[in-house]
């Protein structure tokens, strides 16, 4: 036993469409995958790898063990290597840092990656389309422009996993397709595991924090974007947008709000001088803890 960290790299082959806002008839995408989108596709993969045999503990256990993973970013190939789009705020425009001299606004990014679909509701039972419920429906395509280079798009991550059994399987998964986002039953959402590499502690630098593997919990490097959404409180100092993410209950079919917090919007930083506040990954979020 004993904690391990795998970085995870999806090859994206169709189009995605990740939930983030819906304003009236417009369904707009998120452009990056949190944390609680791929936890959900991969708690679907092992339930379908192992319908036969999985039990409601076992279930329990699974989402459990698969919940320490991070958010996951646009990635792209440039000159033979994979390079993450980290997510940060320039002049307080939210963007991409490709490196420290190429920053790539939201808006550029959705003007080259991210298209729109026209959809209707249906009459079930005369089969035509409802009136007034055309609506649009973004979703990120797989190929775009960046720079004038005409470029794949691929997302990377990471998982932190105790559990040996667990370990085996989600090195197993590299070549397997996941199903991530929504409208997955009408094509969209599929991407391509394309390698599960275990990585050392020092990988997480680059993520901006610290863990002690011991009790868990971790710090976020102050003064430093933020590669998740981490939970706020009015004692801390911060530079960002704040965001409303509600606390579900997958203990059931359908998940239950069971509470709601405000979060800092990844790509905003902590700018306490004294940062003596302790955290836990939980899909994605930063979850601040009593020490």
């Amino acid at each position: 036993m004993g904690f391990k960290i795998f970085e995870i790299l999806l090859k994206q082959e169709e189009p995605i469409h990740i939930g983030r806002y819906a304003w009236r008839v417009l369904n707009e995408t998120e452009v990056f995958i949190p944390g609680w989108t791929i936890w959900g596709a991969l708690v679907n993969f092992f339930i379908l790898e192992n319908k036969e045999s999985i039990t409601e503990e076992r279930l329990r256990g699974i989402k459990e063990s698969l919940k320490y993973i991070s958010n996951f970013f646009p990635t792209i190939k440039l000159n033979g290597n994979f390079q993450i789009l980290f997510p940060e705020y320039k002049n307080g425009v939210w963007g991409f840092s490709l490196n420290e001299e190429v920053f790539i606004k939201e808006e550029e990014f959705r003007f080259n990656f991210v298209s729109a679909d026209f959809k209707t509701s249906i009459e079930p039972i005369l089969r035509k389309a409802k009136d007034e419920h055309l609506y649009e429906f973004e979703f990120i395509k797989p190929r775009g422009k960046l720079r004038n280079n005409v470029v794949d798009l691929y997302w990377k991550g990471f998982i932190i996993i105790n559990e040996d059994l667990i370990k085996d399987w989600i090195q197993n998964i590299q070549d397997k397709e996941l199903f991530i986002g929504g409208d997955t039953r009408y094509g969209f959402g599929k991407v391509k595991v394309e390698e599960v590499k275990e990585v050392e502690n020092e990988f997480l630098n680059k993520w901006n924090i610290e863990i002690d593997f011991n009790s868990k919990k971790l710090k976020l490097k102050p003064f430093e974007p933020s590669r998740f959404f981490f939970e706020f409180k009015k004692e801390m100092k911060i530079e960002g947008e704040l965001q409303i993410i509600p606390q579900l209950n997958f203990r059931q079919n359908t998940p239950i709000i069971e509470d709601a917090k405000f979060f800092v919007r990844v790509g905003g930083k902590l700018i306490n001088s004294e940062n003596d506040l302790s955290f836990i990954l939980d899909k994605g979020r930063l979850l601040l803890q009593q020490d």
